[in-house]
């Protein structure tokens, strides 16, 4: 079995993500503690993320995993900074934004095996 590791810094996600501790006094005497955490998608230019020479997006999200190519994604600046975008249908627009995995999943593929 193999370890899943995503391929951002341990800075970039601590950044991106917020702990969550709740904890409830009964009153009864008895305390429950939740613990969690929650964050935000990641872009993907965050990732091991280039423009090849033919002009095709890749990107790697995984350490354990090849890096793919997004068939129908471009790289522009539609606001700050730049991004990976897809088009939505045949038109110009509308187009999407393309992301990695929220923190939570990047926390949940280190923390389980992948086989």
């Amino acid at each position: 079995m193999m370890h899943c590791q995503p391929l951002i810094s341990q800075s970039e996600f601590l950044a991106r993500t917020r702990n969550i501790n709740h904890f409830v006094r009964q009153s009864s005497g008895e305390i429950t503690a939740s613990f969690g955490y929650e964050g935000c998608v990641i872009p993907l230019t965050k990732f091991n993320t280039r423009i090849n020479g033919s002009g095709q997006v890749v990107t790697q999200v995984k350490r354990s995993s090849a890096a793919e190519v997004l068939e129908h994604s471009f790289q522009a600046r539609m606001g700050e900074p730049r991004g990976i975008y897809e088009r939505s249908g045949v038109s110009r627009f509308p187009v999407k934004e393309r992301y990695g995995p929220a923190t939570s999943q990047i926390w949940y593929m280190e923390h389980r095996y992948c086989i």
